[in-house]
């Protein structure tokens, strides 16, 4: 591989030493990954306690779609607020 490349051995290895560290920055920790299992664990009770945990993925996708667009609204009317707030003051 060092002669494929026009490299030394010792160029190939300090690549390839920086690489893994990069992976390794990257990969996420075991703390992070036991605080995103809880959470996960406490999104589940909450919708097994409310009744989500019954719904179909078509009845999901409609609530999540009807979420989105009375966000959409809501973000829509503050920036309409917003820019008639701007024009008032030029």
């Amino acid at each position: 591989m060092a002669k494929r490349q026009s490299r030394t051995m010792s160029e190939l290895f300090r690549e390839g030493l920086r690489r893994l560290q990069q992976e390794e920055e990257q990969r996420p920790s075991a703390s992070d990954l036991k605080n995103f299992t809880d959470t996960v664990r406490l999104f589940r009770e909450d919708a097994r306690r409310v009744g989500l945990d019954k719904m179909s993925k078509g009845e999901i996708s409609a609530e999540i779609e009807a979420a989105r667009k009375s966000v959409g609204s809501v973000t829509a009317r503050k920036s309409t607020k917003r820019s008639g707030n701007d024009q008032s003051r030029h």
